[in-house]
């Protein structure tokens, strides 16, 4: 706690600096603040409002310089919010082509653009999730537990059951994978190992995973995915290359 405390403070005082060094130099503030982390990073920060916020890896947060009258935030990849709920001035968060509203609520969104499709998962309170690029399109009510999905270019949210420990557990340092395809699982080691990897047979693509990884190291992971998938994989240059095990499917 103490540690998280101390990388909110140094992020918010680096934010707050940044700005004083601006007008003390005679430039004006920026017309908005941005909090980004790299791949294998995760950033806790604090939004003036009192909104806790986990960004996660290869991740950016864009917000207003005067967010308060507005509370709007627009996320690139995912991010886990605690909402200090204010009905007058609603609590929403842009993404790829959804938007979340907070009614209440703690909540994860998910808006890779490499992976299509927004999703947001509801921990406490509620979410009401819509398209951004169709004002007239219908609102899904997420509660507790529920995720709600909105593919890129559809405007129908489609909502489902989640299991919270899985959907939830990067805030733990844990991978966690839900009969998720190999492309998606690939592209989630890049982000949290800061590795390339590159799929060399097609035949994988529609291989799934279901399999969480607690504080594991890429090699572990590896590990447990060649036998669990029926893969191999080898090094070229600075690039893993999976294959299908030789000879079989």
């Amino acid at each position: 706690l103490a540690a998280a405390a101390l990388l909110v403070a140094v992020a918010l005082s680096a934010v707050h600096l940044t700005d004083v060094l601006r007008v003390l130099l005679g430039h004006p503030a920026p017309a908005e603040r941005v909090a980004t982390t790299d791949r294998g990073q995760r950033m806790p920060l604090r939004l003036p409002d009192g909104t806790r916020v986990v960004l996660g890896a290869a991740s950016t947060l864009r917000y207003s310089a005067t967010f308060g009258a507005a509370r709007e935030v627009v996320l690139d990849g995912e991010g886990y919010f605690e909402v200090v709920h204010d009905p007058r001035h609603p609590f929403r968060v842009r993404a790829g082509d959804a938007v979340a509203e907070d009614i209440g609520t703690a909540f994860g969104v998910r808006a890779y653009p490499r992976d299509g499709t927004v999703r947001v998962v509801v921990a406490t309170g509620a979410v009401a999730l819509h398209s951004a690029r169709d004002s007239s399109a219908p609102r899904a009510m997420l509660r507790p537990g529920q995720r709600g999905a909105l593919r890129r270019g559809e405007t129908r949210v489609a909502v489902d059951s989640a299991e919270l420990s899985s959907a939830l557990a990067w805030l733990r340092g844990a991978l966690a994978f839900d009969d998720a395809p190999l492309p998606e699982v690939v592209a989630e080691l890049e982000r949290w190992y800061d590795v390339r990897i590159r799929i060399g047979d097609s035949t994988l693509a529609t291989r799934r995973l279901t399999a969480s990884f607690p504080s594991a190291t890429l090699a572990d992971v590896l590990a447990a995915l060649a036998p669990a998938l029926d893969l191999r994989y080898a090094r070229d240059a600075d690039t893993l290359v999976v294959l299908a095990r030789s000879g079989r499917r």
